[in-house]
């Protein structure tokens, strides 16, 4: 059996999103952020879900150095997933 896939969304869970949307700027990643999606890939594949346009995406993964731990970013829900962790679920 392969390795399970997590889908996080970005906005209110891995940065301090609070409801004021801008396009072009991803908020601060949220204390303790880092460190969780770095122990996650050690067990599981990671993919972001978020409405987000994918290069401000990758560009804000860069940026908080998590694009190694991530294998994709998207904007559909993956049928594969096993678990989504989405802060208005």
């Amino acid at each position: 059996m392969g390795i399970k896939l997590i889908s996080i969304d970005l906005d209110g869970v891995l940065n301090e999103y609070d409801g004021d949307f801008d396009a072009d700027k991803i908020p601060p990643i949220r204390n303790g952020a880092y460190e969780f999606i770095k122990n996650l890939s050690k067990d599981y594949r990671i993919e972001i879900f978020t409405t987000r346009e994918r290069r401000v995406t990758k560009n804000w993964l860069k940026e908080n150095n998590l694009q190694d731990f991530i294998e994709n970013e998207t904007n559909m829900k993956n049928s594969f997933t096993s678990v989504f962790l989405d802060d208005s679920a």
